[in-house]
């Protein structure tokens, strides 16, 4: 049987996913990424508020924030988590708020957090526990 070109190709590159030697995908927001050894804080102004489409689909919603720290780090990017259970808590964000959030770097000095609480006014949410395991799991996802 002669091997093609392609078939040699996807052969290797299984082979290359069976021995660790090609990087898996892990969610965007998942615990996995919350790491508890970078846990910070931001304090600062909502500079804008984006909605996101998550990697499965329109109804895979989430906010991410870009906000203006008060000290010399400039912008940093807030993923603060899906839009379903941000409205089910009444959480929203406009820009020129002052915000604080507590949260996990996404690397050692990186200016993008995963959100664990936030403060704005006089109020503040819980989002993720100290592990990183979001509020809204095994809520499901709501009907698009």
């Amino acid at each position: 049987m002669m091997i093609t070109r392609f078939h040699l190709c996807a052969r290797l590159f299984l082979l290359a996913g069976v021995l660790g030697l090609v990087p898996r995908a892990q969610a965007q927001q998942g615990p996995r990424m919350y790491d508890p050894a970078r846990v910070d804080t931001v304090e600062g102004i909502v500079a804008t508020v984006d909605t996101v489409t998550g990697r499965r689909g329109p109804q895979h919603r989430g906010i991410h924030l870009q906000v203006e720290a008060d000290d010399s780090e400039g912008r940093v990017v807030v993923h603060v988590g899906p839009l379903f259970h941000l409205q089910d808590r009444g959480i929203s964000f406009r820009p020129g708020e002052a915000i604080t959030v507590r949260g996990a770097r996404m690397a050692k000095g990186a200016p993008v957090f995963i959100a664990a609480e936030l403060w704005m006014q006089d109020q503040s949410w819980q989002l993720r526990d100290d592990r990183g395991r979001p509020a809204w799991r095994g809520r499901g996802r709501p009907n698009p």
